[in-house]
């Protein structure tokens, strides 16, 4: 849910009343205090050190670990993964895929084997 919705959502949650009931201004004062009250209940969910957390998580710690596992062997996973990439590319034009007869459609792969799609994620 955005922060905009949470926002919305908690503060209007029976609260037409306190919308509704104004000073002699006009402004709805109780309204106002609650919208207030919810900003600073849900302001430390977005804060700068949150966003950086969330970065880091769902990025460098990733990469980290990816780059751990391809520099292992001296590089091995880089080098099958380069390999594998390199065979698809050559054959990508061979695969060839008839007009469907039915649901089951055959397909011709060429050189490749069914296995040498197990890595496509």
């Amino acid at each position: 849910m955005s922060c905009t919705l949470k926002i919305l959502s908690t503060a209007g949650r029976g609260n037409n009343s306190l919308f509704q009931d104004r000073n002699e201004e006009g402004i709805p004062v109780k309204w106002i205090e609650k919208i207030k009250n919810s900003l600073a209940n849900l302001a430390p969910e977005f804060t700068m050190g949150r966003m950086l957390r969330d970065y880091r998580n769902k990025y460098y710690d990733r990469l980290y670990e990816r780059s751990t596992v391809i520099q292992q062997d001296d590089f091995e996973a880089a080098r099958s993964l380069t390999a594998w990439k390199r065979t698809m590319m050559q054959e990508w034009k061979n695969i060839k895929l008839p007009p469907p007869k039915s649901m089951i459609l055959p397909i011709v792969l060429s050189r490749l084997e069914g296995t040498d799609f197990k890595n496509i994620r």
